[in-house]
């Protein structure tokens, strides 16, 4: 069924100046999504969002939902910003707004204002004229929307699927023997992805595609977006990216990824380092093993902007951001269930002035949710089995060990929160990009 829904989809003619009609209310959208395809679209792993418009709602989608990826602390540390203005280069239909403007949010993370254009808007207040809230509850959209279509684009399809997972595996097959140490642990976080890959370069990313059908760009701005993710990527580990952004000790309470996230990446850095030396004891070992070395430098070779040099530490550090970027990362960028069930949520592209989606985008945007959605290996289970020896299979098992007991601190974590989070939960974490 849901491979049906992204190749119907694929498979529309569609007129670049055909008009679509909007809902009269956003009740209706939201019924008609819930009676066609509500039964196919997958649960959030945070709930269901009963509150998808509010500014409360809004703070909450960028410092948990899926625009977290792009929130920044300021650099005078007085408050938060997720910024896209770099955006609005990459031009758009004609009849749709530029996906740009910046969302600004206080220390305790309520947001402030948003600048668009040069100008800033704050919340109204009940003294406001009705077309002075509408105009804010049109930016709101179209800063949720962009984040939404950024970081599908972005994050989840670019530097998950192309670069992450795609140039791990073709290194992996083309360099290393089939009961290689290093390619029978890599198998656990590459299943399926090969195929998955090329699904979604053949049915999403391409002309014509799904992702296509869904936003304001025509595919020669897409591509731009595409390369432009691609090329400018560097590598850096989850811990420097906090650091970077600026986010690395801000409140679990208001943002438990950073909290949840290093839990996570801490133990699966803890279990890479135990395989690795498990084979590679010194620099020496390391260096002598000829598939290893022609693994890495193809790996670096292809990667944008190169890896570290060919040092324990190095290997350890990029494989943990390997298994940490297609099971944790994909896992949050790439659930989208929550996005698609009311039309005034987020939508892959916005028209002048709407504050809801069109029912085309709406649907091709729950068909691509349930195009990707499936139940596939999880974190929290054992698969000690596909490892070489005794030594590797005991190492996995205390892995799964802490992934068990990571399981456990955020669900008795999220009983303290206001809204749960389980991005990073175990129990919710694909061990690969398998769908």
């Amino acid at each position: 069924m849901a491979a049906a829904f992204t190749t119907a989809i694929c498979s529309l003619q569609i007129d670049e100046d055909e008009k679509d009609i909007p809902w009269n209310d956003p009740v209706d959208g939201r019924k008609v999504i819930a009676s066609n395809m509500g039964r196919y679209i997958p649960k959030p792993n945070e709930g269901y969002w009963t509150d998808t418009t509010s500014d409360d709602a809004f703070s909450r989608f960028f410092f948990q939902g899926i625009g977290v990826t792009r929130l920044a602390k300021l650099p005078d540390g007085k408050g938060f910003c997720a910024d896209f203005d770099s955006l609005s280069k990459y031009k758009v239909k004609k009849g749709f707004e530029r996906y740009q403007g910046k969302a600004f949010f206080n220390p305790l993370g309520v947001l402030d204002h948003i600048e668009y254009k040069g100008k800033k808007y704050f919340p109204p207040n009940n003294h406001d004229n009705e077309s002075k809230k509408n105009h804010w509850e049109h930016l709101k959209f179209l800063l949720r929307s962009t984040a939404l279509i950024t970081v599908t684009t972005c994050e989840n399809l670019t530097i998950g699927h192309l670069l992450w997972s795609n140039l791990t595996i073709a290194a992996s097959i083309s360099c290393l023997s089939p009961d290689h140490p290093i390619r029978r642990f890599l198998h656990i976080h590459t299943y399926r992805s090969a195929y998955v890959n090329q699904c979604a370069a053949n049915m999403i990313l391409s002309d014509r595609g799904a992702l296509l059908h869904m936003t304001a760009w025509d595919y020669s701005e897409l591509k731009k977006v595409i390369d432009d993710s691609y090329t400018t990527y560097k590598f850096e580990s989850f811990s420097q990216f906090l650091q970077r952004t600026g986010m690395y000790n801000v409140d679990p309470n208001l943002y438990p990824f950073g909290q949840d996230g290093m839990d996570y990446w801490n133990a699966v850095r803890k279990y890479v380092t135990e395989y690795i030396y498990l084979f590679y004891s010194n620099e020496q070992k390391l260096h002598a093993d000829n598939e290893f070395v022609e693994f890495w430098t193809q790996l670096s070779a292809t990667f944008p902007g190169g890896l570290p040099p060919l040092l324990l530490p190095n290997v350890i550090e990029v494989l943990t951001e390997f298994i940490f970027y297609v099971s944790g990362i994909h896992t949050h960028v790439g659930s989208l269930g929550a996005y698609c069930r009311d039309p005034r949520f987020a939508a892959g592209c916005v028209g002048e002035g709407q504050t809801q989606a069109f029912p085309q985008h709406l649907y091709t945007q729950v068909a691509l949710t349930v195009g990707t959605a499936g139940q596939m290996p999880r974190m929290s289970q054992d698969w000690s089995h596909l490892l070489p020896n005794k030594e590797a299979m005991g190492v996995w098992r205390k892995f799964h060990e802490e992934m068990c007991e990571l399981q456990t601190t955020i669900e008795a974590r999220n009983k303290s929160r206001k809204h749960p989070f389980n991005n990073f939960n175990p129990e919710y974490i694909e061990t690969s990009i398998a769908v």
